[in-house]
């Protein structure tokens, strides 16, 4: 479990220092018509990017090892696996449920 959980957490950090790197980059390339920088692609690294396209792995990989540390600091070794994918799994399944809601309309009625 622990060679795991370093992987995860020094891909997390290459990722975040590329996402770094990236941000100067993009603002240059904003433009009036965007509404967020996440719309901006950026031409450079002999590679075309969106900054969404390093932040996501970057956030997936710190929670994937914030997750591996617990459970095999918590539990020993085979128990330890099981954790970690159940809690995985019940996450994603948490986000799915939360992602099909109804929206809640708003009743109040904004006034500038």
């Amino acid at each position: 479990m622990k060679p795991w959980t370093i992987l995860c957490f020094a891909s997390s950090i290459i990722f975040a220092i590329l996402t770094l790197a990236l941000i100067p980059h993009v603002a240059e390339d904003l433009r009036d018509d965007h509404k967020t920088i996440y719309e901006v692609y950026w031409r450079g690294w002999l590679v075309e990017l969106r900054l969404t396209r390093l932040c996501f792995p970057q956030h997936v990989l710190f929670l994937l090892g914030i997750v591996l540390y617990a459970t095999g600091m918590t539990f020993s070794s085979p128990q330890s696996v099981k954790w970690a994918v159940g809690i995985v799994g019940i996450t994603l399944v948490m986000i799915f449920v939360a992602s099909h809601l109804p929206r809640v309309k708003n009743t109040k009625t904004q006034h500038r």
